[in-house]
């Protein structure tokens, strides 16, 4: 039975530490003053001593000097309340083998008793170390185990062999449980194969040193955000093994995501004052097409050509404004990736930033030259389309940024096996070798006084986030070469990706042919502009339906409730209900019917929605204003047509 001495003036710890460590089966032994404790350790063939470090007269690193020079295998673990990376170098350099701080974790007390048992049994069966390799491999034990992080040594297999404190602290396990277990056994399901794929590129070094980011789980099951870095190394005993590092990451994650977004809105403004020119020229048009009717009411050419002109300009100023709201879109979760043709983002992208390299540029009196080669046909990946149209938005600015007397930007995309690679080329200043390999670090930029150095770095995060990857070749005053690597869809992931991406998106179609009045459908639009509602009313009227119209949510539901409805139309933002409260409302109201009235959102707010949003209001679409009449046509012909075949 191993014999323990308790060292301490508080009476109260003595009792605690005797009655903790009794239940654990040693002979406990207690002294309340340094000067006794030496008295039964002259006595006793103590194994393990535990002193306080602070006590009078005597204090814990005085205790421990005596005890060495009485019984140097007695190993001595240090107690104190708090305690600072001198005074614990001075502990150990004084012979401790561990340092503890109160309040006592007995979970941390047991095993440290026990390592120092292990020890001794070690150096029973074999040669006594070097004092001095020992206070080292003592002193190394403690700063490994008091790591302000988590600290965990795998083998190439990801088998756990050791772990510090603080995985136990933190994660609740106790190391028993974890070693000799899978370290996935604490990584979120969702992040294992990326956790696996990094662990083999960095024991084969092709990863880079950097870290990834994924979310952990302690004992509860509860996730905490982490950066992860994996440092393999050789060992004597082990072979090949890693020590893998955790640090929270969540304060870092979140701070970085508002600094992403304020480069985000930044881009959003610069876009802002273009797209603010682009209005004026239209109003230009619209207001003078105006009063040029005015001015000759009785000519009906005038007029239609007037009309068609009015008509064209209105819906460019929608597409500008789809353009601001699709690129400030908030980031949207991976999860839910739909077939992006890449070609198509690429040549949106161009488009998307024309105002700057086409009409601000003209303004300044700088010409640039847009190439693009191989765009032709659909090159399908799986992706979330704002967010790659982003990656290129921030790549052409910053040609733009490199080239601020003209020249030539082109693009060139083509098929690499079961990867596209697009390549973005600019006749700019380049950038120098040591510029490149911090490149697409946060924070970092070159335009000093411009910018925050966080465009590249999110451009970076986002095709990790879709599974490709980046490279940059650059010349000092000939240009850079971007070079994107993204995974294609296989027609077989194609076709479950459409099967499985659930989220309506508003087409334009062609005109359906009028309906007679047994084809008719009846409508009930929701909206609380008036002018919106009797717009709407009049032109589904001209074409042979019914309609009804409610300016508030309530009134709508009022409505309803009276009638029977092919279609309801609804707005989005109304101040006594939203429109998904209406739909809601509505959907409750038919829970018990077969056939479901169907229900369409419109908003000034873009498209985009959640599909889970939808499926619980029972929302079939969500469509942009200003609304499509072709669109508004067809979408009731179809209400009608089901209405009839129910």
């Amino acid at each position: 039975m191993p014999k323990i001495l308790v060292i301490d003036d508080e009476e109260l710890v003595c009792k605690a530490l005797r009655r903790h460590l009794t239940m654990d089966g040693h002979a406990i032994f207690v002294a309340e003053n340094g000067h006794t404790g030496l008295k039964i350790l002259k006595k006793e063939d103590i194994d393990i001593v535990l002193t306080e470090l602070n006590m009078p007269k005597m204090d814990g690193i005085e205790v421990l000097r005596h005890i060495k020079k009485l019984s140097p295998k007695t190993e001595v673990i240090i107690i104190a309340a708090h305690g600072n990376m001198k005074t614990v170098l001075e502990s150990f350099k004084a012979g401790a083998f561990d340092f503890i701080t109160k309040p006592i974790n007995y979970e941390e007390l047991r095993l440290s008793i026990r390592r120092a048992l292990e020890k001794q049994a070690q150096e029973s069966l074999g040669e006594e170390k070097d004092p001095q390799i020992k206070t080292m491999e003592r002193l190394h034990r403690t700063l490994y185990d008091n790591a302000p992080v988590l600290l965990f040594v795998i083998d190439t297999s990801g088998k756990i062999l050791d772990v510090n404190k603080r995985v136990e602290n933190v994660l609740g396990y106790h190391a028993k449980d974890l070693l000799e277990k899978h370290i996935s056994l604490i990584i979120k399901k969702n992040h294992r194969v990326a956790f696996r794929d990094f662990m083999r590129e960095r024991f084969n070094r092709a990863a880079p040193a950097a870290g990834i980011e994924l979310e952990i789980l302690n004992k509860r099951g509860n996730p905490i955000l982490t950066n992860l870095e994996l440092t393999p190394v050789s060992d004597s005993n082990w072979g090949t093994v890693a020590l893998v590092h955790l640090s929270d990451a969540t304060e870092r994650s979140a701070l970085l995501q508002q600094l992403i977004q304020s480069e985000r809105l930044k881009a959003v403004g610069e876009m802002a004052s273009g797209i603010a020119h682009n209005i004026n020229n239209i109003l230009t048009i619209v207001l003078g097409h105006i009063r040029l009717i005015q001015s000759r009411p009785e000519d009906k050419q005038v007029l239609q050509d007037a009309i068609k002109i009015i008509s064209k300009s209105a819906w460019d100023g929608a597409q500008l404004v789809r353009k601001l709201q699709s690129f400030s879109r908030v980031h949207r979760p991976l999860e839910r990736l739909v077939p992006v043709d890449i070609n198509y983002i690429v040549r949106e992208s161009i488009e998307f930033t024309k105002l700057r390299w086409k009409d601000e540029a003209q303004f300044h009196g700088v010409h640039y030259n847009i190439k693009c080669h191989s765009l032709t046909g659909a090159v399908l990946v799986p992706g979330n389309a704002s967010e790659l149209r982003e990656v290129f938005v921030n790549i052409i600015n910053n040609a733009i940024d490199a080239m601020p007397e003209g020249g030539e930007l082109s693009f060139s995309t083509k098929l690499n096996g079961n990867k596209v690679l697009v390549s973005v080329a600019d006749s700019g200043c380049g950038i120098n070798e040591k510029h490149c390999k911090k490149l697409f670090e946060p924070f970092f930029t070159t335009k000093y006084g411009k910018g925050t150095g966080l465009g590249l770095s999110t451009v970076l995060a986002v095709l990790t986030e879709h599974k490709g990857t980046i490279k940059v070749k650059s010349v000092v005053g000939k240009g850079s070469k971007f070079i994107i690597k993204l995974p294609v869809l296989s027609s077989q992931g194609r076709d479950t990706m459409f099967a499985t991406a659930n989220l309506p998106q508003a087409r334009h179609c062609a005109p359906t042919i009028p309906i007679d009045g047994t084809k008719a459908a009846n409508v009930l639009v929701i909206d609380d502009e008036e002018g919106i509602c009797n717009i709407i009313a009049k032109f589904l009227r001209s074409t042979g339906h019914s309609v009804s119209t409610a300016l508030t949510g309530k009134e709508g539901i009022r409505i309803f409730k009276s009638g029977q409805f092919d279609l309801v139309l609804c707005d989005l933002t109304m101040p006594d209900m939203s429109g998904w409260e209406v739909a809601r409302a509505i959907h409750n109201l038919e829970s018990q019917r077969v056939h479901k009235t169907p229900i369409v959102i419109f908003t000034g707010w873009g498209d985009t929605f959640d599909p889970a949003m939808l499926a619980k209001t029972g929302v079939k679409m969500v469509i942009s204003k200003p609304l499509d009449n072709n669109q508004l046509l067809d979408m009731v012909g179809k209400a009608a047509f089901k209405r009839l075949l129910s």
